[in-house]
């Protein structure tokens, strides 16, 4: 059964503090390069998704001063904010695997990610793996973005 492989690769992605290779015959070099990979641009998403969070709530905060001004940046980081994922939401929808491919190629050096097949990576995580999470992440990406425009439609 490949789901407790894929449970240790998770907690070796977003637990293990230590950044070397995973440790295991399983997976041949090539894939342990990549999720090692995969590990850092979780930790980099991680840094941007805390920092996005703080002047989200920064932002939310100073909306209940008098000024309108708060308000407005409120408001158009919200916009930003709803536009990006609703672009990324089209290209999915479009054309998941070209989007797949996009992403790896803006994140990971020259082909690293491509496996063939029948490779334990590939069966661990198919592409509908990632059709699902991103169907997920797009849900409450976009219910954070409307929640905090209609915070900051309030008159309060």
């Amino acid at each position: 059964e490949l789901t407790p492989l894929s449970n240790w690769l998770w907690d070796y992605l977003l637990h293990n503090p230590h950044f070397d290779l995973p440790n295991t015959d399983l997976l041949v070099m090539r894939e342990r390069r990549h999720m090692l990979d995969v590990k850092h641009a979780l930790f980099d998403m991680r840094h941007v998704w805390w920092f996005s969070l703080g002047l989200w709530l920064s932002l939310l905060a100073a909306q209940y001063r008098p000024t309108t001004q708060w308000r407005l940046a409120l408001r158009m980081t919200t916009y930003v904010g709803v536009t990006i994922v609703s672009i990324a939401g089209i290209m999915a929808t479009v054309d998941f695997h070209a989007s797949f491919n996009l992403l790896h190629y803006l994140f990971f050096t020259g082909r690293s990610w491509v496996f063939p097949a029948g490779s334990l990576i590939i069966q661990l995580f198919p592409l509908n793996y990632f059709e699902q999470f991103f169907m997920i992440w797009s849900g409450l990406a976009i219910s954070t973005w409307v929640g905090l425009w209609w915070i900051s439609r309030s008159d309060t």
